[in-house]
């Protein structure tokens, strides 16, 4: 061959030795592009719906723990009462697979919760709008002093007024008083005493209740006080004030003028219903967390009656371990209630818990500035120029 046709040859063997691939691979294209758009022009396209969607399945709820019943002032297994500012006190409820700790829970129109439960330490609890107002284990000690004290300072009380005490417990000490005629209990929650019936009956028997001396009133202890003014009878040799009269409990800590003239008031209804040589007795509170109303209490009983004098009580259960109260005489004849006027009987004696003469005359013990406090209350001015000897520190008490 010559250059020319040698070169012509290669060429073309080139051509033909490089591209089977690209040819096969171009024809192919080609050809499925033809079967695409035949098979498009052969397949309906038209009234074809579209596939239906698969069903999302909801995942089910997460099961809810089961509610728990809550209860006033209950948390975590403990009561817990605020006492002041600052201040708590809580009581373990019973755990105990065999006791009911919740024992009863109920709701009135005068009082928006009252509440008993069995406590780990202290038995059965009652509360009354998330307060304490007894337990088993020392509601003989405040029930008893606060009685007694005032009972046997009494020459022969025959007719009794209870203002509040709903639980029956002050009712059951004076019951004990053989000369006793008439016990008068007034108390606005009949809710309250349902309770106690039913659930504080080894506390309060059946025939506490029962007795033929007591009449229950369900009125407001104000109002019946009120309404006793009216008729101007002077009937009750003992009041017991054993609710949150604002003479007894004013509700600031320094209470106002329109505050004070109520109180005024009410203490003349108290001094208008006793006879002469009565004796009312009115629950306060703690002298640690509550002077003011102490004082403010004291005072007030101190510009009608004839002797005034407070006394502490101490429970473990009460605010800061202790209570108080204040006592207050009327007539001419009005003398100091530390020396009891009679003492128990034997067979009284033999029933009692707490109560003693001994405990009687150291409630009135008070430490000296607390006595202090108590005479400027009172309106009498400290003779700190008197020599050590001459005087006592309990209130009305001459040495001779």
């Amino acid at each position: 061959l010559n250059q020319e046709q040698h070169f012509h040859w290669s060429h073309l063997h080139h051509r033909s030795s490089s591209t089977p691939h690209q040819a096969t691979a171009t024809m192919g294209a080609v050809e499925s592009k033809g079967q695409e758009a035949k098979y498009r022009h052969s397949v309906p396209t038209k009234g074809l719906k579209e596939p239906a969607s698969i069903p999302v399945v909801a995942k089910p709820p997460k099961p809810q723990p089961p509610k728990v019943k809550t209860y006033p002032g209950i948390e975590h297994g403990w009561f817990t009462q605020t006492q002041s500012t600052g201040q708590r006190m809580s009581l373990a409820l019973e755990k105990s697979v065999d006791k009911q700790a919740i024992l009863c829970h109920s709701k009135s129109d005068v009082n928006n919760d009252v509440l008993v439960f069995q406590s780990a330490q202290y038995g059965k609890v009652l509360t009354v709008d998330k307060t304490i107002q007894l337990t088993e284990k020392d509601e003989r000690v405040s029930s008893e002093m606060m009685v007694h004290i005032t009972m046997y300072s009494h020459k022969r009380p025959r007719n009794v007024l209870v203002l509040g005490g709903g639980d029956g417990t002050i009712v059951r000490e004076v019951c004990r008083h053989n000369h006793v005629d008439k016990i008068t209990m007034v108390e606005a929650d009949p809710t309250l005493i349902e309770v106690s019936k039913k659930h504080l009956s080894d506390m309060v028997p059946s025939k506490v209740w029962q007795d033929s001396r007591l009449q229950i009133v369900e009125q407001d202890g104000e109002e019946f006080l009120a309404k006793l003014a009216e008729t101007k009878s002077n009937q009750y040799d003992v009041i017991f004030i054993n609710m949150n009269l604002e003479l007894a409990m004013p509700t600031t800590p320094e209470p106002e003028e329109e505050e004070s003239t109520s109180n005024a008031q009410l203490c003349k209804y108290v001094h208008d219903a006793l006879k002469a040589n009565g004796v009312v007795c009115a629950k306060t509170g703690s002298f640690w967390i509550q002077e003011a109303a102490i004082k403010a209490s004291i005072t007030a009983f101190s510009a009608l009656f004839d002797a005034v004098e407070f006394a502490t009580i101490k429970a473990p259960s009460c605010q800061t371990g202790e209570t108080g109260m204040v006592l207050a005489q009327k007539g001419p004849s009005a003398r100091s209630c530390q020396t009891p006027l009679r003492w128990p009987t034997s067979a009284v004696l033999k029933d009692l818990q707490w109560y003693n003469t001994d405990l009687h005359r150291n409630a009135f013990c008070l430490p000296a500035a607390w006595a202090q406090r108590v005479q400027e209350a009172q309106g009498r001015a400290v003779d700190a120029s008197a020599e050590e000897g001459d005087r006592c520190f309990a209130p009305s008490c001459v040495i001779l």
